[in-house]
């Protein structure tokens, strides 16, 4: 998920023009665990965030949001149901191929953010620069295995979630990182058992 006017921008921009809550409206359920690891009023940088759910929910428990998506149309819909609830938050449409958001936050979180290797890499490694000290990377996406259930996610092998690249990649403490066989729930397009990575990693604070 990562575009403006670009031709990744225009797919994401068609996939949501044509279905309302694509994922569904509830957070994802790595979110919601995880959130617990928040200290309040935290900072978090949303990545591929779509049309809001879980900034939504990270809103509702009084954090701080900023959204990253390819989509203008996923960016308009979260921003309007933020409104709704009487919530703002910077949503930044961006080409994370193009640029990388600039910034400081004390959580950023990834949600089904599937990149090509190159460029996930890049992201992986701005997580020392974007988290302050003891600031947690939430994240969850499909594992090769992924490919056995077809409940979801891409079928391109590239841009799955590799264990063994993805913790070289991480330039954290893994706090948690685990892959799971769990039933996904999220909208029309993740429905069924499903093979993912969950990682919560943190940048420990420097003596």
């Amino acid at each position: 998920m990562s575009a403006n006017s670009s031709e990744t921008g225009a797919l994401w921009d068609g996939l949501f023009s044509n279905q309302i809550n694509v994922y569904g409206t509830e957070p994802n359920d790595f979110v919601r665990l995880a959130a617990g690891l928040l200290k309040p009023g935290s900072r978090i940088l949303c990545l591929g965030e779509g049309e809001g759910r879980n900034a939504l929910h990270l809103l509702r428990l009084g954090h701080q949001v900023t959204c990253v998506d390819a989509s203008r149309v996923a960016r308009d819909r979260a921003l309007t149901s933020f409104a709704r609830e009487n919530f703002s938050a910077e949503y930044l449409l961006m080409d994370l191929s193009q640029t990388l958001p600039s910034g400081t936050w004390d959580a950023v979180v990834s949600v089904w953010c599937h990149l090509p290797t190159t460029l996930r890499r890049e992201v992986h490694a701005k997580l020392s620069s974007w988290l302050s000290e003891g600031g947690i990377y939430v994240a969850e996406g499909y594992t090769p295995d992924q490919l056995r259930f077809g409940t979801g996610g891409p079928t391109d092998l590239e841009l799955l979630y590799d264990p063994s690249q993805i913790q070289q990649e991480i330039p954290l403490h893994l706090e948690v990182f685990q892959k799971t066989e769990r039933f996904v729930s999220e909208g029309q397009r993740h429905q069924g058992m499903s093979a993912t990575l969950q990682i919560v990693g943190r940048k420990m604070t420097s003596k």
